[in-house]
């Protein structure tokens, strides 16, 4: 059932993503002289935060999908804009088991696209800028070796996410869309833990004593994706 409304899922996305662009972004649509593609962005992050040296923090293999938009500027520069939908988070491990800890994003890559050399028939591309996300929802999941009572409420990270952006692609441009693969990285900025002392009640009592959430925590994602029509 999952694969088959995967495509579905990806066109609504891709729509959503685009409408979103041409809403948040009016100015980067093209002026005389340029041109506009848009298409769909899907992909895999590897995710973790900043480690915390009284803390095993692991890693969270998550997805990623949405719509992007690629500006074709003059010379080798182009610019990419991108919405998606971004799963983030931790895995945290000690001696009874694991806890995963998973926030979604509505997020906001907005990157410089710097054409490469081609080799054979792959044009390559590497790509730097920044991004902001959106908290949507998040969510704790207990490792089959652990059994926890997961709380109805309480919220671990903060409501909003910056991250400085760099990746390197390779596009096919031989058939009726571009195809491309790109491997990119995300360092988040700015600190995502409610942990924090300044912050207020809602994490005080972890209910996970053995496996909390980092009191201090920055994001650090790298995505292995795909963009069709960019």
């Amino acid at each position: 059932m999952v694969v088959r409304l995967l495509p579905a899922l990806l066109r609504t996305l891709c729509a959503a993503g685009c409408l979103a662009l041409v809403v948040l972004f009016p100015g980067a649509l093209p002026s005389t002289g340029q041109s506009v593609s848009f298409g769909v962005v899907a992909g895999a992050n590897i995710a973790t935060v900043s480690p915390e040296p009284d803390l095993s923090t692991g890693f969270r293999t998550t997805v990623a999908a949405g719509g992007g938009m690629l500006v074709d500027l003059p010379g080798p520069v182009d610019l990419q804009q991108e919405v998606l939908f971004s799963q983030k988070g931790t895995a945290v491990t000690e001696t009874f088991g694991q806890v995963n800890y998973t926030a979604s994003y509505i997020e906001f890559p907005l990157q410089l696209r710097v054409a490469l050399p081609s080799v054979w028939r792959l044009d390559l591309f590497a790509t730097g800028g920044g991004s902001f996300g959106l908290k949507a929802f998040e969510n704790q999941s207990s490792g089959s070796t652990l059994e926890l009572q997961l709380p109805d409420e309480g919220s671990f990270f903060e409501r909003t996410d910056a991250s400085a952006v760099v990746g390197f692609g390779a596009t096919f441009d031989e058939g009726p869309s571009p195809l491309s693969v790109f491997v990119r990285y995300m360092h988040g900025l700015r600190e995502v833990s409610q942990g924090r002392t300044d912050v207020g009640p809602d994490i005080e009592e972890n209910p996970f004593r053995d496996n909390p959430f980092p009191e201090s925590a920055k994001t650090r994602t790298v995505t292995l994706g795909l963009m069709i029509g960019l």
